[in-house]
């Protein structure tokens, strides 16, 4: 069910469970520990009941014994019609006798048993506690009810005097016998106590446990939220939980580490800034800024040729002409660079394609495009796979010395891969980490997004680039050595070849 998926209610149910479980086994062994006390006192109730009885119906006696000579037969009559069913009607079984004021026979309630007759006392021994009873009537120590009862044996006598008008004693009722099994009394009231402290605490635990698992839930609940803010880079959210528990406890740490991350990607972020500032820089200097410089030698060089030899100065124009040409293709590479075609709502592939078309057509390098699987991706995975590609076709034209380069762009359901192979003079990638050719910006770029980028190259025998990341959400992790090794199977396990 679904109900019991909840935590909540996880929570509720073990709790409830675990109190009635502990409740019941507590019960049960008061039970076990007090079983003769309770015996003992649910027979102390049926002696009670039986003795008010006997005590009721003795005021019925007092007509008969109040004659000279009390009427057998009708005492007779009179004990069998009310109590021969005694033993059914009661828990214990046994007989009820009719004794005048001097302790002798007048009447039994089922028959006359051996070494008993009528008008003589009854025997010593044979009722148990009579011996001892009878005579404190005689001496007048006694109440108007007497009780005896042996544990051990179950056996219960009960005396209910008889008084006459004047309070002389006329006679007693007596009753003798032994208790029935009370086994079944006592399950029954085992049973009983047990329904009743259960139907408590399971409606008290249940109730107690829900609410007292429904703070922990909400508390558990916020985190989530807050974590699941985190993933998508917002941590204006922090979860506040004061408790001085475990959970507070981890509450604080996650807010301390989502301040330390948010930290650390806004220094990324600066230093990614600053990373592209100085590349930009170092492209300017290296590329348009020597350019304008060669131009004005150029015209300077015309400028001194005019007034002497006009003809000659045509050829240094001619030159400080091509430097500008030059100097203005640069500039609006770098100027694409600034704006990706990714921001201007198209989608990798397009973009990319689009680039490098004219980045071939520009530099005059035969480069074929490739794409497989075409499908959505983040925009950041776009952003930083176009940035790489860019970087790494500004490489292969600034040093490779390539004719022919081949673009691999490969979708697969979770991942997309960009692969750049060239067949250009390669290099080694030991030299190349200070050469400032940009490997190091881009491996970082990559992994900023949770991807990873791969060079493979070696002298005279080209390079290839490789950048692989997964299409879901950024993770900000480093990749496996399993992850490099799936997307190198997803665009080629070796470099190509020298392309002719």
């Amino acid at each position: 069910m679904r109900l019991f998926q909840s935590l909540q209610w996880k929570l509720t149910f073990t709790y409830t469970l675990t109190t009635v479980l502990a409740v019941l086994t507590v019960i049960l062994l008061t039970l076990l520990l007090m079983r003769e006390g309770i015996q003992r006192a649910l027979a102390d109730y049926y002696i009670d009941s039986l003795a008010h009885r006997l005590e009721f119906e003795s005021k019925e006696l007092r007509a008969w014994l109040d004659r000279p000579e009390p009427d057998q037969d009708s005492v007779n009559a009179w004990l069998q019609n009310r109590f021969g069913y005694l033993a059914v009607q009661s828990n214990y079984g046994g007989r009820v006798y009719v004794v005048d004021a001097e302790g002798n026979l007048i009447g039994a309630s089922s028959g006359w048993p051996e070494l008993l007759s009528p008008g003589e006392p009854i025997p010593s021994g044979l009722v148990p506690g009579f011996d001892y009873m009878w005579p404190r009537v005689l001496a007048g120590e006694t109440t108007d009810v007497l009780r005896h009862y042996a544990p051990g044996e179950g056996e219960a006598t009960i005396l209910v005097l008889i008084h006459g008008a004047q309070r002389q004693l006329r006679g007693a009722l007596i009753f003798t016998g032994t208790s029935s099994n009370l086994a079944p009394e006592l399950a029954a009231f085992g049973g009983i106590l047990l329904l009743i402290f259960s139907t408590a605490v399971l409606l008290v635990g249940t109730a107690f446990g829900w609410l007292a698992s429904r703070g922990l839930v909400r508390r558990l609940n916020t985190i989530a939220r807050t974590t699941e803010a985190w993933g998508r880079g917002d941590f204006s959210k922090t979860i506040h939980d004061h408790a001085g528990d475990e959970i507070g406890e981890m509450a604080r740490r996650l807010d301390r580490m989502a301040e330390q991350l948010q930290g650390t990607l806004q220094t990324r972020e600066a230093l990614a800034a600053t990373d592209e500032r100085n590349r930009l820089a170092r492209e300017l200097h290296d590329s348009v800024k020597q350019n304008v410089f060669a131009a004005a030698m150029q015209i300077g060089a015309a400028r001194a040729l005019l007034d002497q030899d006009p003809s000659a100065a045509r050829t240094p124009l001619l030159e400080a002409e091509k430097l500008a040409q030059l100097a203005r293709d640069e500039l609006t590479g770098l100027i694409r660079e600034l704006r990706p075609a990714a921001l201007e709502g198209r989608g990798l592939a397009e973009a990319l394609r689009n680039y490098v078309a004219e980045w071939s057509q520009r530099f005059q390098i035969g480069a074929e495009m490739r794409v497989q699987g075409e499908r959505a991706a983040p925009l950041e995975i776009e952003q930083a796979l176009f940035r790489v590609a860019q970087e790494a076709l500004a490489n292969v034209a600034r040093h490779s010395g390539a004719s022919q380069v081949t673009v691999e762009l490969i979708y697969t359901n979770d991942s997309v891969a960009l692969s750049i192979g060239d067949n250009g003079k390669g290099f080694a990638l030991e030299a190349a980490q200070h050469r400032g050719i940009g490997l190091e910006s881009m491996r970082e770029r990559m992994e900023a997004i949770g991807g990873y980028l791969q060079v493979v190259s070696q002298a005279g025998a080209g390079a290839h680039l490789v950048a692989s990341v997964r299409r879901r959400s950024p993770n900000l992790r480093r990749p496996t050595g399993s992850e490099y090794d799936e997307a190198k199977s997803q665009v080629g396990h070796t470099p190509p070849q020298v392309l002719s």
